[in-house]
């Protein structure tokens, strides 16, 4: 009901004010960071962001499955981690591991690249016979 009453978010650090929940020892808390992002960020913020990671996955898992070298062998692994990361967000709010996903995701932008171009260049190649 917060959530809807003021659907823009309560700015970055006001959520758990926003949310109003205190643990057993009185320390106010959130543990969903899914519920953080759309208290923080909004309705908008929230679908951004996770929109954001799961482009990530959907590309290094197209990209992954047309890889040709080992280097880019490694965009499967990264949609799992991907995948990983958005499904503990339910469970955990830290932020600890935030970095890490941003560069796996430079990681699963730069190997979707390689397997574009060179799937571009074989297909503008000329067939020699």
């Amino acid at each position: 009901a917060k959530l809807l009453s003021w659907p823009f978010g309560s700015a970055i650090g006001n959520g758990g004010y926003t949310l109003g929940y205190y643990n057993a020892i009185g320390t106010r808390t959130i543990d969903s960071y899914y519920i953080l992002i759309a208290l923080e960020y909004g309705v908008l913020g929230f679908f951004l962001y996770y929109g954001l990671i799961l482009t990530g996955v959907w590309c290094a898992v197209k990209n992954g499955l047309r890889s040709a070298s080992d280097e880019t062998d490694l965009l499967l692994p990264a949609a799992v981690m991907l995948t990983v990361f958005v499904i503990v967000k339910g469970v955990l709010a830290q932020d600890d591991i935030h970095s890490t996903m941003f560069m796996v995701l430079g990681m699963v932008a730069a190997l979707s690249y390689r397997v574009n171009a060179t799937t571009q260049r074989k297909l503008s190649a000329p067939e020699t016979a």
